[in-house]
């Protein structure tokens, strides 16, 4: 999988409503071991918000943000699944070829496998175009392996 573009600024305030969240509850652990008088051993230290906001960011990015989509705090879509449909070649001569699309997908990162009965191709770099538009725009670049005798 690969990193992908979105052109909103949702992952940034998201990050920082991560790290809002990660200092509150590192202040809460914290608080908590000092009232109950838990004294952490030297090689774990107190809950950092730094180390809140990996395991917050972590979660998130598997398995939060199509959650928020569902509930439309994210415009970010969940696009993962498989897909089937046709590829359509005008050069003349109208051609149209079966295809199955396979998309994964978390938070951060994408990737795009398609397959016909000729070809497979895999995505090198993905982009959403999300604002302005009634509907999701994806763009993406791809590798592609023929069969032989293609």
């Amino acid at each position: 999988m690969h990193s992908y573009a979105v052109d909103t600024k949702e992952r940034t305030w998201t990050a920082v409503a991560l790290g809002a969240i990660a200092v509150l509850i590192a202040a809460a652990l914290s608080s908590l071991l000092t009232k109950w008088s838990i004294a952490m051993p030297w090689y774990v230290g107190a809950p950092t918000p730094v180390g809140v906001f990996g395991i917050l960011f972590f979660v998130f990015d598997r398995w939060g943000w199509p959650l928020a989509a569902s509930a439309h705090l994210s415009r970010l879509p969940d696009l993962r699944g498989t897909w089937t449909g046709v590829v359509c070649r005008r050069d003349g001569n109208t051609v149209e070829l079966p295809v199955t699309v396979y998309i994964r997908q978390t938070w951060q990162n994408l990737s795009i496998e398609l397959k016909s009965q000729n070809s497979s191709s895999q995505s090198t770099m993905a982009s959403l175009d999300l604002a302005g538009r009634a509907h999701t725009c994806m763009t993406y670049a791809y590798s592609n392996a023929p069969r032989p005798g293609s």
